[in-house]
């Protein structure tokens, strides 16, 4: 192996290590997903309009914009389900 090549594999490794970086990023909310089973307390990682990956602990440093949820319940997937109505309209 010549040297050229070893640092191409060694430049290389640390970027297919790492996770992807995400649009937005809400860290510690308490998480209730019953589709999946899920309740606790995750980070979910969201890309465009797509929840990309729930985990217990998502790096920051990986997303463009990033929101402390911890004092909210979080319930990824969910339309939000509160209406406004008018009987006047």
């Amino acid at each position: 192996m010549t040297r050229r090549d070893a640092l191409l594999l060694i430049g290389a490794a640390p970027v297919a290590a790492q996770e992807p970086i995400f649009d937005l990023l809400v860290k510690g909310g308490e998480v209730t997903d019953p589709a999946a089973n899920r309740r606790g307390r995750f980070d979910i990682g969201i890309v465009g309009d797509r929840v990309a990956k729930i985990a217990a602990s998502l790096p920051a440093s990986r997303s463009r914009l990033t929101i402390v949820a911890e004092e909210f319940m979080v319930t990824p997937g969910l339309i939000h389900l509160r209406t406004h109505c008018d009987p006047g309209r």
